[in-house]
């Protein structure tokens, strides 16, 4: 990742995050693909917005919803790494801007403003709250497991017990 340039424009350093191959190790391959496409989404959309077209507003803003709400679940597991970071501060940047020009959609609102606290280091408790039930509820399904071996081991104790 040193070789990515940090002090590109928005869309530039976007772009070139997701092309960069680590993207895939860190956000996964699908996830990379959604927010390729939402990315691709916002810039058309800037572009008529520049143009003073009408761009697709409910479409786009079902793509960038997504891409937003794929951020909000991954933003936990890949904390304190600068580049990823920026990447989600200059996403969330160019996605407000597109909700703010378009449909003034106050869930990606909420949502860009959250993102964008946790990506400048800023997070509110509340903000802090949403994280550790995010990750309690994917520790959650981690409770009742019992690796196999446990299991064996039940058997044999309990054969033991018997003889």
């Amino acid at each position: 990742m040193e070789a990515l340039k940090y002090d590109l424009p928005p869309f530039v350093y976007c772009q070139e995050f997701l092309n960069a191959p680590i993207s895939s190790y860190k956000i996964g391959p699908a996830n990379k693909e959604l927010l390729k496409g939402a990315l691709n989404m916002i810039n058309d959309c800037i572009q008529c917005i520049e143009k003073t077209e009408k761009p697709h507003a409910q479409f786009a803003y079902g793509v960038i919803e997504r891409g937003l709400t794929v951020l909000c679940q991954i933003i936990t597991e890949i904390k304190n790494e600068k580049y990823f970071d920026k990447f989600v501060y200059d996403y969330t940047f160019l996605a407000h801007n597109v909700n703010m020009n378009t449909v003034k959609n106050d869930i990606v609102r909420q949502k860009c403003e959250h993102l964008e606290r946790f990506a400048t280091k800023k997070e509110t408790f509340t903000d802090t709250l949403v994280g550790f039930n995010a990750i309690t509820e994917k520790l959650s399904g981690w409770k009742n497991f019992v690796p196999p071996s446990f299991k064996l081991s039940d058997h044999y104790l309990k054969v033991i017990k018997e003889e």
